[in-house]
């Protein structure tokens, strides 16, 4: 009887050291929507997209130490770049994952953006930078951020007339 118990007893020590140590994901894959308005809240229609590659390298050279680190601390929900910037950092060699990453979420390179909303899909574990360059009117803005990886998110894109928009991050 006292073996049958030793045993039983290891078993659920065992169970719980392995169980303890296992990593499970978050959602695996989820989908990052941006959605544009003006400020008074209305959506904007009539939105252009383009995704385009970055050059990590690019982006050591072009931005400081500090704004790389602002960059990768919004990166989950975005951070908005100076056009002037964006253009430094567009990567000239062709991203061999951009294709499928655009066909899993069902998009064109690029194209018009329908109801103010774009939906990129995700996998959890992917970890990319790439650009997002949206075009207004007469306006063109760039996001940085990691479409294609992390869980479910949406960035509201709120444009100004007078200043550069604003990423408001909902959870």
């Amino acid at each position: 009887m006292k073996s049958i118990f030793k045993i039983v007893c290891l078993g659920i020590v065992f169970i719980i050291l392995f169980t303890s140590m296992v990593f499970s994901q978050a959602c695996g894959s989820g989908e990052f929507n941006f959605e544009f308005y003006i400020l008074n809240e209305e959506k904007i229609e009539n939105l252009n997209f383009e995704v385009l590659p970055v050059s990590e390298d690019a982006i050591g050279e072009v931005f400081t130490k500090y704004q790389q680190d602002v960059f990768h601390a919004n990166m989950y929900f975005g951070s908005v770049v100076k056009s002037e910037d964006a253009e430094k950092i567009i990567s000239l060699e062709k991203d061999a994952n951009l294709d499928g990453l655009l066909t899993n979420s069902e998009l064109d390179n690029s194209g018009r953006i329908i109801r103010g909303i774009i939906t990129f899909s995700t996998f959890e574990t992917l970890n990319s930078r790439y650009l997002l360059k949206i075009t207004y009117d007469d306006k063109t803005v760039y996001i940085l951020a990691n479409l294609f990886g992390g869980c479910d998110r949406t960035s509201k894109v709120l444009f100004s007339w007078r200043q550069a928009p604003i990423i408001v991050p909902q959870y």
